[in-house]
């Protein structure tokens, strides 16, 4: 006959419950960052080309490793539309 052993059962499920955290924890973490990045690049923007209400949408699509991209770039171009070429070029690149 199967009997359960609830000292293994309650275990389990608290190492369960720490992974679902730790798991979570991390996501919200790379999320915030994200954010943050995004809203750091549209700074670094509108102080290089000005305000551009378009430009939000755009950033909204980059992942971190865009964003990294775009940070370096925006150094290197003269005007939006080469900017975002750039942007481009270097995500396809990878």
């Amino acid at each position: 006959m199967f009997v359960l052993d609830r000292t293994n059962i309650d275990k389990a499920l608290d190492e369960i419950e720490q992974e679902v955290y730790e798991r979570g924890n991390k996501a919200g973490l790379e999320q915030g960052r994200l954010e943050e990045s995004h809203r750091l690049l549209e700074r670094l923007l509108s102080r290089k080309f000005g305000e551009n209400d378009a430009r939000e949408e755009r950033i909204a699509r980059l992942d971190t490793d865009a964003v990294e991209d775009a940070v370096e770039l925006i150094f290197d171009v003269e005007n939006e539309p080469d900017f975002w070429a750039a942007v481009e070029a270097s995500t396809n690149a990878r």
